[in-house]
């Protein structure tokens, strides 16, 4: 059995900053850290003490929470693993913690204090870098609501671009600023216009401060995001346009970099993750060796599974059951609050309802394309049946001249069977296109009434990436989009879906849910393997014990 230094310098090389450490540099640092094991259930700080502890997890599962004063009670912000660090508030020189970590088993951490930290980083200064990209992450994690997010999914790393974009979108603000500002104190000057000067005035500055607060909150709509499952990029723009693409972590082939010449001056560039059948972009993010880096320990980290640590733990466990002894706490996956995704307005479900837009049927979600979809489909024979009523009408109330009323309505009949007919066969070809998810598989159902039916399916497993888009301002209003999944070589659309945010999460979910279960079976053989082994020599090993005892027949 490897020994428990092993076992810590193991889970160190595996994680974001110290992953990046030479042999020299990781010894500095392992022969600061000290042990720490604590039984589930119990504090390892909380919210408002004074931060002055650093905590890698070597064995064991710890949630973090946060005291929600809207719903009086904490809130669940992750659950943490073996190799997840917490305790960021100890970079604040005066800081408090602003959450609480507590172990959810049985646990074996690796502590820092502030005083080892702050050798350590004057003597390696990639660990004060590192450590300071994944303390503003944390804290952007807590400002910035994710409502995708799974209750117990850690982030990693949260950014916007570098605040340089920002101060290019006001250059032509300032520029334009100058200009108006010259324009109206000539005004002044020449007493031009009279009271219509300080009109302007007042309308410039307003306009101008609009014109702010839209190139902030345009700059700061776009994240790029990593946790433990995933990698993200979030965008939008304001009543334009909604977006986001993710893939897992599994699904990653290779991450680079690309910068320019200026990003090499100001510390930005793009990080490039290629997935198996397409490309995300984190774009203009700070220090992007630095996130590649992390990225590449998540990538890792989640194709290799558990670490040999705790693995190790797992096994433990097992071969006590065996020899009935008393268990340990085995990491397991916890029954968790569901966190909410992006919950649509009354007035949206109210029609999404009426239109049965989302229906669940045993675990199997079904959708229909949106109600915009079917108006577009049926706007015109709907127009055609009501003008045909407002002949009707017309022509018994006497305003069509000398024509008869019962020629005119003999006319509605035949048009409006003939116009009733082709409004009734757009309304069943919209109700028959169908996009099912199930546990499974992906469908895509489109039927024609008295007509082919072709389905295209794709197996849950092979999701590579999944993105949904809400474009214009009907898209946003309404709340409605394109998901597009891409599945080995090929994809798939779901178009015109009412909530693609909800759509993209339920995919997510189940193929999250598939590779967690595929993953657990597997250990759970090969421990179940290793325990036989182990349970077969220690009865071998009783009954040459038995043996050898005095006052035991022999056998032979």
């Amino acid at each position: 059995m490897p020994s428990e230094q092993e076992q810590i310098n193991e889970v160190l090389q595996s994680i974001f900053p110290f992953r990046l450490l030479k042999d020299e540099q990781m010894e500095l640092v392992t022969a600061r850290l000290q042990r720490v094991e604590l039984e589930k259930n119990l504090f390892i700080f909380k919210e408002e003490e004074t931060a002055d502890q650093l905590f890698i997890i070597l064995r064991g599962r710890v949630s973090l929470t946060r005291y929600n004063e809207e719903e009086e009670k904490d809130e669940l912000l992750a659950i943490l693993k073996t190799g997840d660090i917490l305790g960021f508030d100890m970079l604040d020189e005066h800081g408090r913690y602003t959450t609480s970590g507590k172990t959810i088993t049985g646990a074996v951490l690796l502590k820092l204090s502030k005083t080892d930290l702050v050798t350590l980083e004057e003597e390696i200064s990639l660990l004060e870098g590192g450590l300071d990209i994944l303390y503003d992450s944390y804290h952007a994690m807590l400002r910035v609501p994710l409502e995708w997010r799974d209750a117990d999914e850690a982030v990693y790393y949260l950014a916007r671009r570098h605040p340089a974009f920002l101060i290019l979108r006001f250059i032509p603000m300032v520029v334009s600023g100058l200009i108006a500002f010259a324009v109206i104190l000539g005004m002044f000057y020449s007493r031009m216009g009279g009271n219509l000067s300080f009109f302007v005035t007042g309308l410039t500055a307003v306009g101008y401060i609009i014109w702010g607060i839209y190139n902030f909150m345009e700059w700061g709509n776009d994240y790029s995001i990593i946790t433990d499952r995933r990698v993200v990029y979030q965008e939008k723009v304001i009543m334009i346009y909604d977006s986001r693409q993710e893939a897992p972590l599994d699904a990653i082939l290779a991450v680079s970099t690309d910068t320019s010449q200026l990003g090499r001056l100001l510390g930005y560039g793009d990080v490039v993750v290629r997935t198996f059948t397409g490309t995300i972009i984190l774009p203009d993010i700070p220090h992007p060796e630095f996130v590649m880096a992390l990225l590449e320990g998540e990538w890792f980290r989640a194709k290799a599974g558990y670490v040999r640590a705790e693995k190790l733990t797992q096994v433990e466990a097992i071969i006590r059951e065996r020899l009935g002894m008393e268990p340990d706490e085995v990491p397991v996956e916890e029954d968790l609050p569901i966190r909410s995704i992006i919950e649509p307005g009354k007035l949206q479900n109210f029609f999404a309802n009426i239109f049965k837009l989302r229906r669940d049927e045993s675990g199997t979600i079904i959708y229909r394309t949106h109600w915009v979809r079917l108006l577009k489909r049926t706007w015109m024979p709907a127009l055609f049946l009501t003008a045909i009523l407002i002949l009707v009408i017309l022509g018994f109330l006497g305003y069509l001249g000398g024509v008869n009323p019962v020629l005119v309505l003999e006319f509605a009949l035949v048009a409006g069977l003939v116009i009733g007919a082709w409004w009734l066969y757009e309304y069943m070809d919209w109700r028959n296109d169908a996009y099912i998810i199930s546990d499974e598989n992906l469908v895509d159902v489109n039927k024609r009434p008295l007509g082919r039916e072709e389905k295209r399916a794709a197996p849950i497993r092979n999701v590579q990436s999944i993105e949904f888009t809400r474009v214009g301002l009907a898209g946003l209003i309404l709340n409605y989009g394109t998901v597009t999944i891409r599945v080995g070589e090929t994809e798939l659309t779901f178009d015109y879906v009412f909530n693609p945010s909800e759509v993209q999460q339920e995919i997510f979910k189940r193929l999250a849910k598939r590779d967690y279960n595929r993953r657990q079976a597997e250990i759970l053989d090969d421990q179940a393997r290793l325990a036989d082994w182990i349970e077969a020599y220690h009865h071998i090993m009783q009954q040459e014990k038995e043996r050898d005892e005095p006052g035991q027949p022999d056998s032979t």
